[in-house]
């Protein structure tokens, strides 16, 4: 049949002759087989075990094809250079790194004109309902601006705005001291900056 090759497909359809013969025939038909796909050459004494065969050996023929041409697409490929290393670097690396998507703040941004900016519609309708109850509205908003920078908080406008309105909720219960201190103030008693 092939040379080197070292199995071959049985089929289940196969049963059915098998199942017809005696179990003599039926074991000399498997070595019949066995001498085939094992490059023997066998002569078939019996008529039946000749006939019986036929549609075996055309079926074994079929899958030999194709495995030789299933080999022939391998060897091409394998000239070709076949699978890359894992070593190998598969994705073309930048020079340039990615800046990260994050937004850094100085201490002079104005935290609240970028939420004023971002979420508009929300900050008028927050600006509506408290405004009048502050005496002084922007020492609060410059209190929340430092609140923001001291607290290091992530510039997503629903964390922003979820720290506005908590501080909001509780400016009441802020010490006075609390409400009136500036930044600059905050970083020279803290940090003994002049």
């Amino acid at each position: 049949m092939a040379e080197n090759k070292k199995s071959f497909i049985a089929y289940c359809d196969w049963q059915e002759t098998f199942k017809e013969l005696s179990d003599e025939n039926a074991g000399k038909l498997v070595k019949h087989l066995f001498d085939y796909v094992n490059d023997e050459n066998p002569k078939a004494k019996d008529e039946l075990i000749k006939m019986c065969f036929i549609p075996i050996k055309q079926n074994l023929k079929r899958d030999l094809k194709k495995y030789e041409v299933y080999k022939e697409k391998q060897r091409l490929n394998g000239l070709k250079g076949g699978r890359p290393k894992k070593t190998q670097i598969t994705q073309r690396l930048n020079k340039k790194p990615k800046k990260a998507d994050s937004v850094n703040v100085n201490v002079n941004d104005n935290v609240y004109k970028y939420l004023k900016e971002n979420i508009k519609e929300k900050i008028e309708l927050f600006e509506m309902q408290n405004k009048k109850s502050f005496t002084d509205y922007d020492n609060f908003i410059e209190n929340f601006n430092n609140k923001v920078i001291e607290e290091k908080l992530d510039f997503d406008v629903n964390i922003l705005f979820a720290r506005l309105k908590r501080l909001n909720a509780n400016w009441d219960k802020t010490p006075k001291k609390e409400k009136v201190m500036s930044l600059a103030q905050k970083m020279k008693k803290d940090y003994g900056i002049s």
